[in-house]
């Protein structure tokens, strides 16, 4: 009768040791088959598929003998494997969003964004521009240094010392050889226009043109075809002179007006008289000529017309 007592007050107590048992084994096995929330959100992985967890049935204690327990645990289903995709880039800076019921984690995946294509941009070439030439520049001063176009083969060079038997009528540049001949110094004039001069030497009847373009020749020799009978100009040119510019008188004006290359090349008179002065004149034994002007300047003409020379 003791012993029949005692099984039945043990009873209840070894129901409530089976119960816990189980309860701490569910609770294991939760824990066992649960996901750490912190590791996806340190990692961010996106769960694909969702693993669900069957219900634990606990089977109640059947009658026993005593000291003996008896536990039928239900089988616990293997974990689906799921598939974790490796975080990238973009889905790194998204927040996680957890839904409720049955621990389910979603992360939700943009779509990939677009690399920025670089429109090519067409660089303009730089037009080169033309450098302008310069233009005659038309003078009345003197002495004329230069002619305003083309610039003359070398001429004079540092002379050497030597024993000339003629000397030059000037100085400065003095050629490095020696004068043909003594210079001749005749009466004569000089005239400006508005694109050259002319110079007359009285002595060899001859009149010097001298052009400032480039155009060959650069310089030309007229023989002196005037005489007092003539008259100095020619009336019917004098009605399209320009302002300041005049009609070149005597032997200066029949060159002017018989020779046309001349007249167009030269222009008008910028002088309304001649200056006269003293004329020196000398040759080289290359063929170059030296001429004077009136302040003691000096104009060197290379042969054939190539060239001349204003100093």
């Amino acid at each position: 009768m003791k012993t029949a007592s005692a099984s039945k007050q043990l009873s209840p107590a070894i129901g409530n040791i089976v119960r816990m048992v189980l309860l701490f084994s569910l609770l294991w096995l939760l824990v066992a088959c649960g996901t750490d929330d912190g590791a996806f959100e340190r990692s961010g992985p996106r769960l694909v598929s969702v693993a669900t967890l069957a219900a634990t049935t606990v089977v109640p204690a059947q009658a026993a003998s005593v000291g003996q327990i008896v536990v039928t645990p239900s089988a616990v289903p293997s974990p689906t494997t799921s598939t974790i995709i490796a975080p990238t880039m973009s889905t790194l800076a998204l927040p996680v969003v957890t839904i409720e019921g049955d621990v389910v984690l979603v992360t939700p995946t943009l779509p990939p964004s677009k690399t920025p294509t670089l429109t090519p941009t067409t660089t303009e070439t730089p037009t080169p521009t033309r450098t302008p030439s310069a233009t005659p520049t038309q003078t009345a001063t003197l002495p004329i240094l230069s002619p305003s176009l083309g610039q003359p083969t070398p001429i004079f060079s540092n002379p050497v010392s030597v024993n000339c038997p003629y000397n030059w009528f000037f100085a400065n540049p003095l050629p490095s050889g020696c004068p043909l001949g003594p210079a001749t110094v005749s009466s004569g004039s000089l005239l400006y226009f508005e694109r050259g001069f002319m110079i007359w030497v009285r002595v060899q009847d001859a009149i010097y043109v001298f052009y400032n373009d480039a155009t060959s020749p650069r310089w030309q020799v007229f023989n002196d075809a005037y005489d007092a009978t003539m008259p100095e100009t020619d009336p019917q040119y004098d009605v399209n002179a320009p302002p300041l510019s005049w009609q070149p008188r005597r032997g200066f004006g029949l060159i002017w007006r018989e020779q046309t290359s001349a007249r167009d090349r030269l222009g008008w008179a910028i002088q309304e008289s001649e200056t006269s002065y003293n004329v020196p004149i000398q040759a080289s034994p290359d063929g170059t000529i030296y001429i004077g002007l009136p302040n003691s300047g000096v104009v060197s003409m290379a042969p054939n017309g190539s060239q001349w020379q204003g100093y």
